[in-house]
């Protein structure tokens, strides 16, 4: 079902569309234990090290196979334990957790309160550099009365638990000796200890992970899971994800594209799940560029892109258009702000009025000073989509006289490019990943221009000011009104333009039982997938 408004609200995050042949138990009616399931996975996870990392796949790989957070996300974004059995909530002003007594690390060593204290002191000391610091930004301390509690002490702000389902608890008699600073490069992230669902067995750089069952995850956790072994498997391209699915060398795609989603339909060995996801597509301008330094212009070239066509020549139509970085249905979303529109003669007019014009007739607008309207729009190589994306930009942007080069590189480099303090681009696509809390201190604040994650070098007082006070406002209406003038300002800055919300197309093989994916992610339940003998072939 192709459908332009796919995306479901926050609020209804059960909604998962599978389409296809699917199912949840064998011919007796019962779910099997063994065999193996292997996840095509387009980027390969960075680290098992949560504290280190901030890819996606590294982020599912950690949360719902190797480790336990206290808490985790259920379906509709309420808490719920994990770690943590029970918890009360003191007021505005701390927590205090009981952690489960029958959670071990895999080499036998209990998960104690000790392990809790050392993963929260370890994500807040500024030389761990972990990507989710901002988290803990208003905490200000812990204590363990016991080896089963642990009580957190915060400032009051708005919906405290919020970072807790992102920070999977470490084993800290394996980690203590190592320097914060040094934590990327600790031997444990070459042979991770964990006290989840899966067991770490290998690791083939550029090709896969491996996992086994954990034989002793808690019964009351789930138990055991039912598959053997779960594999990410490295496959970049999506052609060559739909060749593993269809030979059988893959069970699940998540990055096989559009058309082929379109083209499995009726096929009664693959079902087809439309998965809402975390992540809105968005094109980074950057601020330090005298051109992009005008606000005018950034919008200009934003209100020059027709995202509804360029939705629906790559994305099939799956998706909607993007208001800001914020999702439908979160408690902070600005619902009555519209998408941009596709405004060209705005955007000839914004240009004007910032001082181009097509001075020699070329076609190309000219500053004042006779130097040409050009960028380079750069994309990792290893993306057909991007690369489609950005020849759509060039084309559509030359329409009002900006000249654009589209420029492919190595992803490690093009990564190195946007993340380094002399932010060597002019324009890159990227898909951001929006959390369940509003953080955009390390995106937005001027404060942190010239740190990795600031690529558009943004500076306004005004979001400054949201950023600093809103996280503070313990009244989540309250919030929610300075979280909505957040949105209507970046909609008129433009530091980035946000394309769409894309859902995750997903493609399996219909022989796996009890795929159950929703927001939270890809692999949120993969302890209870399990795996049917394949149907016999005619």
């Amino acid at each position: 079902m192709a459908s332009r408004n796919s995306l479901r609200p926050l609020a209804a995050l059960a909604l998962v569309l599978a389409v296809g042949a699917c199912g949840s138990r064998d011919r007796s009616g019962e779910a099997r234990r063994g065999g193996t399931a292997v996840v095509a996975v387009n980027v390969e996870p960075q680290s098992p090290n949560p504290l280190v990392t901030v890819d996606r796949w590294s982020g599912e790989m950690n949360r719902f196979l190797l480790y336990l957070p206290l808490v985790q996300y259920g379906r509709k974004l309420d808490y719920q334990p994990r770690l943590a059995s029970s918890w009360e909530m003191l007021g505005d002003t701390g927590v205090v957790f009981h952690l489960r007594r029958d959670v071990r690390w895999t080499d036998g060593r209990p998960t104690t309160s000790a392990d809790v204290i050392f993963t929260y002191q370890r994500a807040s000391d500024t030389a761990t550099a972990f990507p989710n610091r901002e988290y803990f930004t208003y905490w200000t301390g812990v204590d363990a009365p016991d080896p089963y509690t642990v009580r957190f002490h915060f400032k009051p702000h708005t919906d405290p638990l919020a970072g807790l389902p992102f920070l999977p608890i470490l084993p800290r008699h394996l980690l203590e000796a190592v320097p914060p600073r040094d934590l990327d490069k600790a031997d444990f992230n070459v042979h991770p200890v964990g006290n989840g669902p899966f067991v770490f067995v290998e690791h083939r750089a550029n090709d896969r992970w491996v996992f086994r069952a954990n034989p002793d995850f808690p019964r009351g956790l789930g138990g055991r899971p039912l598959l053997d072994r779960l594999v990410l498997r490295v496959v970049p391209e999506p052609t060559a994800q739909l060749t593993a699915l269809v030979t059988g060398e893959a069970d699940v795609t998540t990055a096989a594209g559009a058309k082929a989603f379109k083209d499995m339909a009726g096929r009664a060995d693959v079902q087809r799940i439309v998965r809402t996801q975390r992540q809105v597509a968005v094109i980074i301008w950057n601020g330090l560029r005298p051109a992009l330094r005008d606000p005018r212009v950034r919008l200009a070239l934003a209100l020059a892109l027709d995202r509804r066509t360029m939705l629906d020549a790559l994305r099939g139509g799956f998706g909607a258009l993007a208001v800001g970085p914020l999702l439908p249905g979160h408690w902070a979303f600005a619902a009555d702000l519209q998408p941009l529109p596709y405004a060209p003669d705005s955007a000839r007019k914004l240009l004007a009025a910032a001082g181009y014009a097509d001075r020699n007739g070329d076609g190309v607008l000219e500053d004042r000073q006779g130097r040409p309207l050009e960028l380079s729009f750069k994309v990792p190589a290893s993306s057909s989509m991007n690369r489609n994306l950005a020849e759509m930009v060039q084309a559509q942007l030359g329409r009002v006289g900006v000249r654009v080069r589209v420029e492919s590189e190595d992803a490690l480099v093009w990564r190195q490019d946007i993340e380094s303090p002399e932010r060597r681009f002019d324009a890159v696509p990227l898909g951001f990943d929006a959390d369940f809390r509003p953080m955009f201190r390390d995106q937005f604040h001027s404060a942190s221009v010239g740190r990795p994650f600031q690529w558009a070098s943004y500076a306004n007082p005004a979001v400054d000011s949201i950023i600093d006070r809103a996280p503070t406002t313990a009244d989540q209406r309250q919030a929610a009104a300075m979280w909505h003038r957040f949105q209507e300002i970046l909609r008129q800055d433009q530091p980035w333009t946000f394309l769409w919300y894309p859902p995750e197309l997903v493609l399996a093989r219909s022989e796996l039982h009890g795929i159950d994916m929703d927001v939270r992610g890809a692999l949120v339940n993969a302890s209870t997938w399990w795996r049917a003998p394949a149907p016999a072939k005619n």
